[in-house]
């Protein structure tokens, strides 16, 4: 299984749910939390809200990595579909941080076209 990588573990730091961490804001990188990078941010923003329209439920929204990994309880779909759905969000938070880190770690610009072709891939490989 590939390691996600973080600043702090390149400085032998522990690295936490709570982390500073970089998100890429108009080409410059900021220090932000995991919370704002994966629910907050423009980018972030974006992905949700393609995300609800191609599932076809309400918008989507939340604060906490938590809000969103618990969103599938509370939306109106039947057994199969929340799993999916759930899955969805699960593959969605993984490729935010994996285009994060490839503009931290590697200098490739971040595509929000590029996030999403990689969730739907995802999605339905694991669906």
């Amino acid at each position: 299984m590939d390691e996600v990588e973080s600043q702090e573990n390149d400085l032998g730091k522990e690295a936490t749910a709570t982390i500073e961490v970089g998100m890429v804001i108009g080409g410059e990188v900021e220090g932000e939390s995991v919370d704002h990078i994966t629910t907050g941010c423009g980018v972030a923003a974006v992905v949700w809200e393609h995300i609800s329209r191609w599932c076809k439920v309400p918008p989507i929204y939340g604060f906490s990595v938590r809000d969103f990994l618990e969103l599938h309880k509370s939306i109106k779909l039947g057994d199969l579909e929340k799993d999916a759905f759930h899955g969805i969000i699960v593959i969605a938070y993984w490729s935010i941080w994996k285009a994060r880190n490839n503009k931290v770690f590697k200098g490739i610009e971040i595509k929000v076209e590029d996030i999403i072709i990689d969730i739907k891939s995802l999605g339905f490989l694991w669906f």
